[in-house]
């Protein structure tokens, strides 16, 4: 039973000491980062006399439950509007109050089953936790991957969107075009573009909210480029070109990096991975030696120091290899 909760332990923090930095950094990049602050400060400053003039939706609001008496409830929890936009942006088929029943009931399901196997209380709670964490991060990981689907499409659309112009398309009429033509996922956002300018909303609103539905810092160049054009006049299909070569000249230059990267991000996951393997082998060859690293108090408390050690080296090597373009 010892060495099951060795080894559950173990694989519980090597999962924790993965998840939090990728948390500290998401946090970081969501609230206290330069470039974001900035961005978001134009656009606001852009939108904001526009808001003023919006009192009433256009659009059908989305709802967080099928049942009329939990949306309510939902809608007054404080968190809950950017949890559900976090779920818009995953493009998760389940709405808020299903994802949280599934998030509770796998969290009881690891529990029930820790009970089961008559594992410790710490060890049990350290699976609720684990099986928590792994569904944050899927969901995580599946919205990292629709916003660079959406980031390779968009070079390809906006010249879509320049040729229709200059054929004599209005823009209106060119993102139309472009959502038909267009394939998933980014069809899906340019045509939701087009039915809010369709059915009234004004073109600032319509492409603000496009910003928020996508947290890509190429989707905000588009919505600022389109803007722009919109508030001082000009050629937006000279425009929307200039903004296509960037953006291609910008995920080339991430495609270089992340090519010359490559070595520091190996290296990382071969420094966070062998600990975990060289406690398994040298458990395989002589159990009792590294066995008194739970059997006894000092080597508790060196292999904690050990994890917290290895949690603060991960988030640093993890900074290292990521670099801005």
């Amino acid at each position: 039973m010892m060495d099951v909760t060795y080894w559950l332990i173990l694989g519980a923090c090597g999962v924790a000491s993965f998840l939090m930095p990728v948390g500290l950094y998401e946090v970081w990049r969501v609230y206290w980062s330069p470039r974001q602050k900035l961005l978001d400060q134009r656009m606001h400053q852009m939108f904001m006399n526009e808001q003023r003039h919006v009192h009433t939706e256009i659009l059908q609001k989305r709802a967080l439950s099928r049942f009329g008496v939990l949306d309510r409830y939902l809608n007054r929890v404080p968190g809950i509007q950017g949890f559900d936009r976090f779920l818009l942006q995953a493009d998760w088929p389940l709405d808020v109050s299903q994802t949280l029943f599934l998030g509770v009931a796998l969290v009881m399901v690891s529990g029930v089953a820790g009970m089961a196997l008559h594992f410790p209380a710490l060890v049990t709670g350290m699976m609720m936790l684990a099986t928590l964490g792994c569904g944050i991060y899927y969901l995580k990981h599946r919205c990292v991957q629709r916003i660079e689907a959406i980031e390779k499409q968009l070079p390809d659309a906006l010249d879509l969107m320049v040729r229709a112009q200059q054929s004599g398309h209005a823009f209106i009429s060119a993102l139309q075009i472009t959502a038909s033509e267009s394939r998933a996922p980014i069809a899906l956002e340019l045509r939701k573009v087009f039915d809010e300018i369709n059915l009234g909303m004004s073109v600032q609103a319509a492409m603000n909210h496009l910003a928020a539905r996508i947290d890509s810092k190429e989707i905000r160049y588009f919505v600022v480029a389109v803007l722009i054009q919109n508030e001082t006049g000009g050629n937006l299909a000279d425009v929307l070109r200039k903004t296509a070569t960037l953006i291609r000249e910008r995920q080339k230059i991430a495609g270089v990096v992340r090519v010359l990267s490559a070595e520091g991000r190996i290296s990382a996951w071969i420094l966070s991975v062998m600990p975990f393997l060289l406690a398994f082998f040298l458990y395989l060859i002589n159990p009792e030696f590294i066995s008194a690293l739970w059997k006894d108090p000092m080597g508790v408390a060196m292999l904690g120091v050990s994890l917290g050690l290895m949690l603060v080296g991960v988030f640093w090597m993890s900074r290292l290899v990521q670099i801005k373009v």
